[in-house]
């Protein structure tokens, strides 16, 4: 907790900088697999703060071990809160929830890490955390800023523009009359909407780091078990 602390916005960059180069990122990889309900919750605040400084986020990347532990992070509170789901707010397993979808959506900032985050079923992950928690405000306010980070991507755009269940996810996100969610979704929609100019997607694919060949196939990536993008 003493590490997790340190980590937060008072500290700075150049104090989460130290951190890391001092492997603190690293016990936290250790552990989280085998700790308990405190350790995960101090793993996944010092994972979600450590990322925010770019240089910690570009070596955290250089493997996909990081990209696994806060997927691992989404999972873990998902299926807890799944089990027995808190009366009045959710308590621990909410705030792992939270730094887990936080950790991600810095990753997904970056279009250089969009098809890691495909390749490791990362839009079915967020579609699956869309669906099972869109009443909570706190969430649709991450899902909403990495649909956004996605749908920028032209490549990525490419093949969810025409899936209608993934635009209808998006649509969920308006229900909490939020201005910040709502700008976002709204800018996944324009995005997904606008037609596409002739000739654009290669050089803004070249520009985000992604080509076709790199990114792995999105069409019906956003779709649930037994769902299909032309459904409704």
């Amino acid at each position: 907790r003493a590490v997790a602390i340190l980590t937060r916005e008072g500290g700075g960059g150049s104090v989460r900088r130290r951190l890391f180069e001092a492997g603190f990122m690293l016990p936290a990889s250790n552990i989280v697999m085998r700790g308990g309900e405190e350790v995960l919750l101090a793993a996944s605040e010092v994972a979600a703060n450590l990322c925010q400084e770019p240089r910690n986020l570009r070596d955290m990347m250089g493997g996909h071990d990081f990209l696994e532990l806060c997927t691992h992070f989404v999972q873990s509170a998902m299926a807890k809160l799944d089990a027995k789901p808190p009366a009045e707010g959710a308590g621990d397993q909410h705030r792992i929830l939270l730094f887990g979808l936080g950790a991600l959506c810095t990753v997904i900032a970056s279009p250089q890490n969009h098809g890691a985050f495909i390749e490791k079923g990362g839009l079915q992950l967020w579609m699956e955390v869309a669906s099972k928690h869109n009443a909570d405000p706190q969430v649709c306010l991450h899902i909403a800023r990495g649909l956004e980070s996605l749908v920028s991507n032209s490549v990525l755009r490419s093949g969810l523009s025409s899936d209608q269940s993934f635009k209808s996810t998006v649509k969920t996100l308006f229900s909490h009359r939020d201005t910040t969610i709502d700008k976002a979704a709204e800018n996944c929609l324009y995005l997904l909407n606008k037609p596409q100019e002739e000739g654009s997607e290669a050089p803004e694919a070249s520009e985000e780091g992604d080509t076709l060949g790199e990114l792995p196939s999105v069409r019906g990536a956003a779709s649930g078990p037994g769902e299909g993008g032309g459904d409704e």
